[in-house]
């Protein structure tokens, strides 16, 4: 299957998918990237998001709205902002973890909250709970 949205084809989107698929009810655009799809629905379903301080968790939530509203703009690059923190190792070795935490999750909730922990720790929202 040939995706709309280059980026979907990317190994990360591909795993995203495949728990897109299994949320009841859930969204699957082939015109915005899957692992922000997932991203917000774990926000949308108000899962717990593991390392996120209450007092941030809905500014977290409404930049994820934010990002994937936009996410057709420069979809590159906002793939490429999810596995570049200045904090970690290489852009491929990023890839290469979000993709693992994709796969090893045991269902589509910790797949979510994988993704809200590490969306967190790339959010400029998370120098809120610092200052």
């Amino acid at each position: 299957m040939t995706e709309r949205l280059p980026v979907n084809e990317w190994p990360v989107n591909r795993a995203a998918r495949k728990w897109l698929l299994k949320v009841p009810d859930g969204p699957l655009s082939p015109d915005k990237p899957y692992l922000f799809q997932l991203l917000w629905v774990g926000f949308d379903r108000d899962l717990p998001a593991p390392g996120v301080p209450d007092s941030l968790y809905w500014r977290l939530s409404q930049a994820a709205g934010r990002m994937l509203a936009q996410s057709q703009r420069d979809p590159v690059a906002l793939m490429r902002w999810a596995q570049e923190s200045p904090d970690g190792p290489s852009e491929p070795e990023q890839a290469q973890d979000l993709l693992a935490q994709l796969r090893e999750a045991k269902d589509w909730q910790e797949a979510c909250q994988n993704l809200m922990e590490v969306f967190y720790h790339l959010s400029p929202v998370r120098h809120l709970a610092q200052g």
